[in-house]
């Protein structure tokens, strides 16, 4: 097991995350550096909003990093400082609300993932969200966002050939379908 050693330092921080670093040392008595992202908010949510029976909304959404637009489901981190006056479910509705400019009356909790273990805190708690209607919250400025429709046969097919990447959008559509798999 890992045993730290002196004081976690922080290298850098904004609204969302620090950069941490650890000093640690094994069983072994070797030492090393651990460095994480601590979320300011712990927790996000991804949606999987169901358009129609048949159908779901996804968003094609520029990422930075990667230069590059993905398609993906609406998410995002819990505003931490409204984390205590909304439950997690009216998060994910406020998500879907801002990436899609629709709101769900009906939300049911599929399950949880941790994203990224070994680099960050972050637990993210995936959502189907259903009887959309069209009411929207404003865009976060840094967010280039269309709005996409597809069938499960269409995000399969996306999935197959690679057009859909994004890890978060990919375990919760698996989530998703076991979770129907469940009910049927």
């Amino acid at each position: 097991m890992y045993k730290k050693i002196g004081k976690t330092g922080v290298v850098a921080e904004n609204k969302w995350w620090k950069y941490k670093l650890d000093t640690f040392a094994l069983p072994n008595g070797k030492t090393g550096e651990y460095h994480y992202v601590e979320t300011t908010a712990k927790h996000s949510v991804i949606c999987v909003p169901k358009y129609s029976d048949d159908e779901f909304l996804m968003i094609l959404q520029y990422r930075y990093l990667f230069n590059q637009y993905c398609i993906e489901f609406p998410g995002g981190f819990v505003d931490p400082n409204i984390e205590d006056h909304l439950n997690y479910g009216e998060n994910a509705v406020n998500e879907l609300r801002e990436e899609t400019g629709f709101c769900a009356s009906v939300i049911t909790e599929i399950g949880k993932l941790i994203p990224y273990k070994g680099i960050s805190n972050e637990v993210s708690f995936v959502y189907e969200l259903c009887e959309l209607s069209y009411s929207p919250l404003p865009k976060e400025d840094t967010e280039i966002i269309e709005l996409l429709v597809f069938t499960p046969e269409q995000i399969n097919r996306l999935i197959q050939i690679n057009a859909i990447t994004d890890g978060f959008t990919l375990a919760a559509w698996q989530m998703y379908q076991e979770m129907i798999k469940i009910l049927d």
